[in-house]
Order: structure tokens, then C-alpha cells, then sequence
């Protein structure tokens, strides 16, 4: 991987935008049917005019293979798409609630145990190996359908990684650990004299095993000058800053009217594209959500422009996701999406944040999902509103 890094790295921008979907459960198309042209996206990557964070083994080395792949499924696509429109049309009907003219697979939420699972997602040489066999063997629709939805997914993530600079080392366990680092280097920072020199040894073991942070550390601990020192340790907090914002909280609250005495939060959606059926959405998604508490009310008449978050549904949206502007709320998911998505885009409407970590093994050029079955923010399929949930809800509203 290269040391050099960017002089800025990944602000959290004015808008901020909330990915509804995880590298274990897509949200929307479940087979991942489109999202533009591979081929595209890896120019991008690899751009020699563009500083890229590279892996010399997992990027460089594979990097005719991955040119392969992309031309193929670019070749394939509508041989993919009518397949996977097909599979799409025989699921079984009586899963499904109809609203206005959509229908929706819905999966009323289990008990499932509360259980954190790490899962191993095929290696960038595992799909090499698997296009090779399909560009000999010829391979039917569904297992070319099999390698567009694996690829597509870790393109993703590639893309995260290589263009964005997203710190993929963090798993569930390491918030707590991550928020005291935040801690050392805010106070660090108020003491012109701090570099360092005196880190807590454990603190520091463990800052040491996530990406990036090696570099920062040791550019302070080296730093040479007060002009040097001040700039290192502000871009050490900057990244620290970027890391918690973009893996455990994203650090605001949505503009939704509270209610305190009776702990209810009240979100305006406009939901006029299922009509006249939009109460029987907003009643599901109420009841999915209002728990151990919590009360949440869902309006859904069209109010004065920017108080309300605008629904956009398409076919053309494969990722479903929120979106906060200063002018401008959207939550955009696909026509085939199921409502158990929708209520896990709630969450982020009211100020949650995705559960699910991902995790990049340079070496076997591997992602692991982590995530945990129960709760709706981390498992949109099999997940229900856990207490964790509506106590982060309760400190950003009710407090």
C-alpha cells in the first residue's frame, strides 16, 4: 500500500449521504443488476494522474483480470438483467403488501438472537478464478448473474477504498476504543508541547493495527518543529474525526419535531407516489419502529418545501440510501425494493446510523462483513428495532 496520503483527507461534506445497504445484505436489487460501467469505474482507479491507494498485490497485479471481468459483464449485462428479472417474478406472492400500485415483499421481523457474525466474502482471486472458468466453459445466466453480484459488490467497496480513502480495519467492538484515541489527540492538540512521546502503550498497540494510523503517529512522533507538529496532529484528529463519522455515528441530528413528554419524534414524509394507500406505509413503518419507549408518528401530507424528506422511487435506483442537504431531503430505493428496507432507511431518516462493518484483508485481498442478524440497522432483511437503537435515538433527541 503506498505511505503517501492526500494533504486533505475526506472531509464529511456539507450534504451528508447515508448508504442504506451493507456488504452482507444489498438493499433494493438483490442481485445488484446495474450500476454503470465497470470498465469506467476502473479508469478511474487506476488513473496514473490521480494519487490512488493502491495495493500493489490486490490492485496492481490483478489489474488486467479485473479489466477482464468488467468487459464481460458489460458484454452480459441484459443477459444478466433478463435473468434476474425473471428469478425477481417467481418469488413467492403471498409475502408480498400492496400499497397504492407497488408491491412489496415484506418479512415481519423474528425473534432472532442478538449476535454479533463475521462472514467472509469472496476474494478478488476467488473471482478471478470463477470468470476463468466461465470464459471457457461458456457458464449459464446464473452463474454469470453469481459473478456480476459478487464483483459489483466489492467494486464498491474498492471504490470506497481506493478513491475515498475509507479506513476499512474498524469492526463493532472498536467504537469505544476509537472515541478514547479521539480523546488523546483533542487533548494532545490543546498541548502545544504533546507529541506523543507519552502515548498510553495500549492505546497505542491497538491505533497501531488500523490503516493509516502508522503513518499519522509516526509523522508526529517525528515531527521536527511546532509548525510540523501542529499540522500533523490536526490531520491525525481529522482522520480520527472522518473515521467515527463514517463508521459509527454520523455525527448529527436530522431536523424532526420531538416530542419530549411523551417521547414521541415526528418525521415528514412525503408519500403521495403510493396513494391512497400511503397511511397503510406510514402505519406499517410506525408500528415497526415504535418500541421499548419510543414513539414515532409519520406525516405524510406534502408541507412546506424543505421540512420534509422527499420519497424518490425508481427502478434506477439498485442501492437504496438517504440523503441530508440544507435545502433538500431524499431517500431514494428501487421499485423492488422490500419494506424492511424502507424501515431500515427510517432509521437513518431519524438519525441512525448503519451497523455493519467492513473489514479489508490486504493480504487475500478479502472483505469481511461484520454484522449482527438481529438488528434492522445491520441486517435490513431478518432485523427488527433493537433497545440500542432507541437509546441512540433517545441521546440525540430526548436528552
Amino acid at each position: 500500500m503506498k505511505q503517501s496520503l492526500p494533504l486533505v483527507i475526506l472531509f464529511i461534506l456539507i450534504t451528508l449521504q447515508i448508504a442504506g445497504c451493507s456488504k452482507h445484505k444489498e438493499n433494493g436489487s438483490e442481485e445488484n443488476e446495474y450500476r454503470g460501467n465497470l470498465v469506467e469505474l476502473l479508469d478511474q482507479f487506476y488513473d496514473p494522474k490521480r494519487e490512488n491507494n493502491l495495493s500493489t498485490y490486490c490492485d496492481i497485479k490483478l489489474k488486467n483480470a479485473k479489466y477482464a471481468i468488467a468487459r464481460d459483464l458489460e458484454k452480459y449485462k441484459d443477459r444478466i438483467q433478463r435473468y434476474n428479472q425473471s428469478k425477481n417474478l417467481q418469488k413467492n406472492p403471498g409475502s408480498l403488501v400492496h400499497i397504492g400500485t407497488f408491491s412489496f415483499a415484506y418479512t415481519p421481523p423474528t425473534n432472532i438472537p442478538s449476535k454479533w457474525i463475521k462472514e467472509n466474502l469472496p476474494s478478488w482471486y476467488d473471482l478471478v478464478g470463477y470468470h476463468r472458468a466461465l470464459s471457457e466453459g461458456g457458464g449459464s445466466d446464473e452463474n454469470w448473474s453469481y459473478l456480476n453480484k459478487q464483483v459489483r459488490s466489492l467494486i464498491f467497496d474498492d471504490k470506497s477504498r481506493i478513491l475515498n480513502w475509507v479506513n476499512f480495519s474498524f469492526e463493532h467492538s472498536d467504537e469505544k476504543k476509537l472515541k478514547s484515541l479521539h480523546k488523546v489527540m483533542t487533548d494532545c492538540i490543546s498541548d502545544v508541547t504533546c507529541s506523543l512521546k507519552n502515548f498510553d502503550p495500549n492505546i497505542e498497540k491497538w491505533a497501531l493495527t488500523k490503516s493509516f494510523y502508522t503513518y499519522h503517529i509516526n509523522k508526529i512522533k517525528s515531527a521536527q518543529d511546532k509548525e510540523t507538529l501542529s499540522k500533523a496532529k490536526d490531520n491525525f484528529l481529522r482522520r480520527i474525526n472522518d473515521d467515527i463519522q463514517t463508521t459509527f455515528d454520523y455525527g448529527f441530528t436530522p431536523k424532526n419535531q420531538a416530542d419530549k413528554s411523551t417521547k414521541t419524534l415526528i418525521v415528514r414524509i412525503d408519500f403521495s407516489v403510493f396513494a391512497p394507500r400511503q397511511r397503510k406505509l406510514a402505519n406499517i413503518i410506525e408500528k415497526a419502529w415504535s418500541v421499548f419507549g419510543f414513539n414515532l408518528k409519520i406525516e405524510t401530507e406534502i408541507l412546506e418545501p424543505f421540512t420534509f424528506f422527499n420519497l424518490d422511487i425508481s427502478p434506477n435506483h439498485t442501492r437504496a440510501s438517504v440523503k441530508f442537504g440544507d435545502t433538500y431531503n431524499v431517500m431514494k430505493i428501487s421499485e423492488n425494493v422490500s419494506l424492511n428496507t424502507i424501515i431500515h432507511e427510517i432509521g437513518h431518516v431519524i438519525g441512525l446510523e448503519d451497523r455493519y462493518y467492513t473489514l479489508w484483508n490486504e493480504d487475500s485481498c478479502q472483505y469481511t462483513s461484520q454484522y449482527n442478524k438481529a438488528d434492522i440497522m445491520s441486517d435490513s432483511d431478518a432485523g427488527r428495532v433493537l433497545p440500542e437503537n432507541i437509546n441512540r435515538i433517545i441521546e440525540k433527541y430526548f436528552k
